[in-house]
């Protein structure tokens, strides 16, 4: 899913020039990207940050746009556009990930959606790969939970 054309903090640019790195992005993805449609994309803002101004631009260009906010939204819908996330860095994320899953987990239904940097001892926020390993067990064995790419979950 497209991410930007260069890595900025959207929210602390004006709308003309996050708007034209956007769409150099979503061009540039369609252009070598054999398949890619960017109605059918999720965009991911870097850092997480946006402004409503861009959001509402953005809605019209592609399927979804995750930015920052509670990490856990209703289920997905037809017309859902905004979709949040949380991250947590620069140290690991292994604590804070697992709240966030027991959070969802007690609660009759939702949509846990973490933004994750790296693994192990690399990136921002790292995820150990044993806990990854030790998360992912435990969810596949709860029969009501699906995890997916957050643009595999609406059906055109």
């Amino acid at each position: 899913m497209p991410h930007g054309f260069a890595h900025i903090d959207k929210s602390k640019v004006a709308l003309g020039q996050a708007k034209d790195l956007i769409q150099r992005c979503l061009d540039y993805f369609t252009r070598e990207l054999k398949g890619f449609e960017s109605q059918k994309a999720v965009f991911n803002f870097p850092f997480n940050a946006s402004t409503s101004d861009v959001e509402h631009w953005l809605s019209g260009e592609v399927l979804a746009f995750r930015a920052g906010g509670p990490a856990i939204n209703p289920l997905p819908h037809r017309g859902q556009k905004k979709l949040t996330c949380t991250s947590h860095g620069p140290d690991g994320i292994d604590a804070h990930l697992t709240g966030e899953i027991d959070k969802l987990l007690a609660r009759p239904s939702g949509w846990l959606i973490y933004n994750t940097h790296g693994l192990d001892d690399e990136g921002w926020g790292p995820l150990q790969a044993k806990t990854l390993e030790k998360l992912l067990e435990r969810l596949a064995a709860i029969p009501s939970v699906v995890i997916v790419p957050a643009g595999r979950c609406w059906r055109p």
